[in-house]
């Protein structure tokens, strides 16, 4: 999954998935989530714990849809829902649109396979590592906002 977007003040991170992924069907029965980041040029290792829902087109994944490039809107035009089976190597899309760019219907349709996650970050610890030693720091949001917290790394 790729990171796709962040609100800072909200705390909530954004990825795209497609909605008959097993992913979107297992959030919607456990939505618990976490991200792990890690910069090996800083060394800082993110981590972020919260709650994940989906968001669908009607609900307000279509300006997501519209910022896609054609390339990602791809993505979205195979009949088959990611990590079906395939007896051989496949790109996922139907063979007449591997050589051409699909129709206004066929946008349509994958339009409706798309669905934006929004993740509200609960909880984020940091870790840095250092030669002379490592630090960890955990923040949690509460009714007053961010409260931290220092941890033994």
């Amino acid at each position: 999954m790729v990171l796709r977007g962040a609100d800072r003040a909200a705390g909530v991170l954004k990825f795209h998935t497609d909605a008959r992924s097993g992913k979107v069907e297992q959030l919607g029965t456990q939505p618990r989530v976490a991200w792990l980041f890690y910069d090996p040029e800083s060394k800082l290792q993110v981590r972020t714990e919260g709650s994940a829902r989906v968001i669908r087109e009607a609900q307000g994944a279509t300006l997501a849809w519209q910022g896609l490039s054609e390339l990602s809107k791809r993505t979205y035009c195979g009949p088959q829902a990611p990590g079906s089976m395939a007896e051989a190597p496949t790109s996922g899309l139907p063979v007449e649109l591997e050589s051409r760019t699909p129709t206004e219907s066929e946008w349509a349709e994958a339009a409706c396979r798309f669905a934006v996650v929004e993740c509200r970050t609960e909880v984020l610890e940091i870790l840095q590592l250092s030669f002379s030693g490592h630090t960890r720091a955990r923040f949690r949001l509460g009714p007053a906002g961010w409260e931290g917290e220092w941890l033994v790394p």
